[in-house]
């Protein structure tokens, strides 16, 4: 880890992206090393630099996609919060669909329906495709197999995406 460690703090100083990219890889280091406050304090930092530098997608994402802000019983609470707030933050489709998969698996399913339904009532077909998998992936919390089935053919229909297609599964 110590040359992956070396080379994120490298990448740091190139730019605010590479900065971003750079810390976000540390927290991933630090919660792989099982420490998790510190990565927990390196996201916040990042996000913090990722909204300084008016790059509201970026810190979104950083903000879900995070080791310290992922779903895990412990970490429920934070996992809801990054979950809930980051749409605020940055309108983005993979923000919003990041934010409906963590509120599913936190069993926030009334939250996940309210960000699947903000997708599907919009125009262009890879949102809606998106909504349907977030639909797909609630019919599936519920025991509902085969309208969770359908919701992955619909959206694979509306648009071919690997991520529709894993969960339609063979």
């Amino acid at each position: 880890m110590s040359q992956a460690t070396e080379t994120f703090h490298q990448n740091g100083k190139l730019d605010a992206l590479g900065a971003s990219l750079a810390a976000s890889g540390l927290a991933d280091i630090a919660s792989h090393e099982g420490r998790y406050a510190d990565a927990a304090e390196t996201v916040t930092m990042v996000v913090a630099a990722d909204l300084a530098a008016k790059n509201a997608d970026n810190a979104a994402e950083n903000w879900l996609v995070s080791p310290a802000c992922s779903y895990s019983a412990a970490k429920r609470v934070l996992a809801v919060d990054a979950a809930t707030k980051a749409p605020s933050v940055s309108q983005s489709v993979p923000v919003r669909v990041l934010a409906a998969q963590t509120l599913l698996e936190a069993g926030e399913f009334a939250k996940a329906q309210k960000l699947a339904d903000g997708l599907a009532s919009e125009a262009q077909p890879e949102t809606r495709a998106y909504a349907q998998i977030v639909r797909g992936d609630l019919a599936l919390q519920h025991g509902q197999k085969n309208e969770a089935i359908q919701m992955f053919t619909d959206a694979n229909q509306l648009l071919d995406t690997w991520i529709g297609r894993f969960e339609a599964g063979p």
